[in-house]
């Protein structure tokens, strides 16, 4: 199973301070942990985590 589904250096934030971006999973249901890291345009480094959850298409 791969450890790293999505990568994007490129991300930029919003004036608001959002950003939207849209993966593919794996394919694999079961839990997955979101982990997003940043630095900032003054140079500080922050990070944020959220869990998901893959279970069976909807159809």
């Amino acid at each position: 199973m791969r450890s790293l589904l999505y990568w994007n250096p490129q991300l930029t934030m919003g004036p608001d301070g959002e950003a939207i971006t849209t993966f593919y999973t794996s394919g694999q249901q079961g839990r997955y942990l979101i982990v997003v890291q940043d630095i900032t345009a003054d140079g500080r480094f922050t990070s944020s985590q959220q869990g998901i959850t893959i279970g069976n298409e909807m159809k």
